[in-house]
């Protein structure tokens, strides 16, 4: 862009009010060549730089260039997003936002959430206002329902156990996260073992405990996902976050998985194994129900093929 260099902020999007003039002509030249991105009113980003990042980085910029305005205040899953917490997006989902008291929004950008929020009810970070954890959870409640809020509440537990006291007050306001905080567990490792808790949990039609010592045919002491009180059922629900970020990683650890499983059914359990994709899709539910016989209503599928932000461990990322 010549002489006239401008600044990316730390999130790669290039904000107008942030830049010399100069450098922004130069921009909106490259919006009009396909070079660059208009993400929002005044927010930019280089196309290759978007295109090529995963369906839940690209929500992620969506909502900071929404953001930046200072009209908006993230919350739903697009604060859940921010803040690191399990959740649920694909390239389709809109970002979700609040109107700041006092401001108009005159934009069709994302989904607009009906509501008014107190100064209490969110945080002012680096680049965008959004909605604090507490807040989030209601607002995941209040709009997508009890798995969406379940699967916060857990990440919440584990990761934030500062913010407990904070959701144990906000669940005076819904009666569904004042459900999820009494069934939510803190100690699960994945979203997908959070979503498919959510489905066992809010039926109650199988006993299950997440997380569970057991002891292999070598006397070691071995953890399982989740086990079926009375029996000796293990259930595994797997996904990229447990194998690693590299191929080498991934090998080696589904290596030493498959060698852990073996050992229990050694010792005389019955493994269960599941995908990310079978537990969001549902299946992985169903079939547990049809393999206990049980009686069991229609479950909810998930319309997201893979949590892929929350599969691959992004945890308590700072707030932009």
């Amino acid at each position: 862009m010549g002489e006239h260099v401008g600044e990316q902020e730390q999130h790669g999007l290039i904000v107008a009010r942030a830049q010399p003039e100069p450098f922004m002509r130069a921009v909106r030249k490259l919006v009009r060549d396909g070079t660059y991105l208009k993400l929002a009113r005044g927010v930019y980003i280089p196309r290759a730089d978007y295109t090529s990042q995963p369906p839940w980085e690209q929500h992620r910029l969506r909502a900071l260039a929404l953001g930046t305005s200072g009209i908006r205040i993230i919350g739903g899953r697009s604060a859940a997003l921010l803040w690191g917490m399990w959740t649920l997006v694909d390239k389709n989902s809109p970002v979700e936002y609040y109107v700041a008291r006092g401001r108009k929004d005159t934009t069709c950008s994302g989904r607009k959430l009906t509501g008014r929020l107190s100064t209490k009810d969110y945080v002012q970070g680096q680049h965008v206002a959004v909605t604090n954890i507490a807040q989030t959870a209601l607002d995941l409640a209040r709009f997508h329902g009890f798995e969406d809020c379940f699967m916060s509440v857990c990440w919440a537990l584990k990761h934030r156990s500062d913010a407990t006291e904070e959701l144990h007050r906000a669940a005076t306001r819904s009666p569904m996260l004042a459900q999820c905080l009494q069934l939510a567990d803190p100690h699960l490792d994945s979203a997908a073992e959070a979503y498919f808790l959510a489905q066992v949990r809010h039926e109650g039609l199988v006993d299950l405990a997440p997380q569970v010592e057991l002891i292999d045919a070598r006397g070691v002491l071995r953890r399982v996902d989740f086990y079926v009180r009375g029996t000796r059922i293990v259930i595994e629900i797997s996904g990229l976050g447990k194998y690693g970020d590299t191929e080498d990683k991934q090998r080696f650890s589904v290596e030493k998985a498959t060698n852990r499983l073996d050992a229990l059914v050694t010792a005389g359990y019955r493994v269960w194994a599941y995908s990310a994709k079978q537990a969001f899709s549902g299946y992985a539910y169903r079939d547990v129900l049809r393999r206990l016989q049980l009686h069991h209503k229609k479950i909810k599928r998930c319309s997201y093929a893979l949590c892929y932000f929350c599969e691959l461990g992004f945890y308590g990322r700072a707030l932009p």
